[in-house]
């Protein structure tokens, strides 16, 4: 499993750029690398190890000859947000998200497609989902396509899960973010944002979101 994990800073000037844009800790991404298909005619269950070490926090359920797909959680330990429900990137995944217990998780994907919030079959979304990682709760994000059977690429339901990452200290995480660096012109012009002060910096904050 090829996990990145990012420190928030290598610098004094860059931890304080970092620190007035981001919150603390570390964020622990998995790569498209570690892409996994789930479904696509068969009836089977398959580990979701999001961490990569222990045991599994979440389990991918493909039953009635692949005829429908959920995903399951251990109790208190995995919860999905809202069910399964399409987030934009830029969206936070934190405590104040609406999250489904794990036996509510339920039938994700079947024949008609139900339950698959703000997905389109065969297209590419965002998820978010909460976990105990050493008795604290951490929040992440998925990216994962879901297939129905009308889709002409799987002959059943299924999904493919492309890469996903989570906060590591219990602090919210933008949906899409994956921790990476900058590069040294960005970082250089948040610095500068810096010198100007807080109005500058709120400049400098709008130019990253209208890009």
């Amino acid at each position: 499993m090829n996990k990145k994990h990012y420190h928030k800073a290598a610098t004094t000037a860059f931890t304080s750029l970092v620190a007035a844009n981001s919150a603390p800790g570390i964020i622990q991404y998995y790569d498209d690398s570690n892409e996994y298909n789930v479904g696509f005619g068969n009836s089977a269950s398959i580990d979701w190890n999001i961490d990569g070490e222990g045991g599994s926090e979440a389990s991918w359920e493909v039953a009635n000859g692949g005829g429908y797909l959920g995903l399951n959680g251990y109790p208190t330990f995995f919860a999905i947000n809202t069910v399964i429900q399409n987030q934009t990137t830029n969206y936070i995944v934190d405590a104040s998200a609406n999250f489904a217990p794990f036996y509510n998780s339920g039938i994700i994907v079947s024949s008609d497609f139900n339950n698959i919030n703000g997905f389109t079959s065969g297209e590419a979304g965002y998820f978010g989902f909460r976990f105990e990682d050493g008795g604290m709760t951490v929040y992440g994000w998925a990216e994962a396509t879901f297939f129905d059977k009308t889709n002409p690429s799987p002959s059943g339901v299924g999904v493919t899960v492309h890469q996903w990452a989570y906060q590591d200290d219990g602090s919210g995480i933008r949906v899409g973010n994956t921790g990476a660096i900058p590069e040294p012109a960005a970082v250089a012009t948040g610095l500068g944002a810096l010198a100007l002060g807080a109005a500058g910096l709120r400049r400098w904050r709008k130019q990253k979101q209208a890009a």
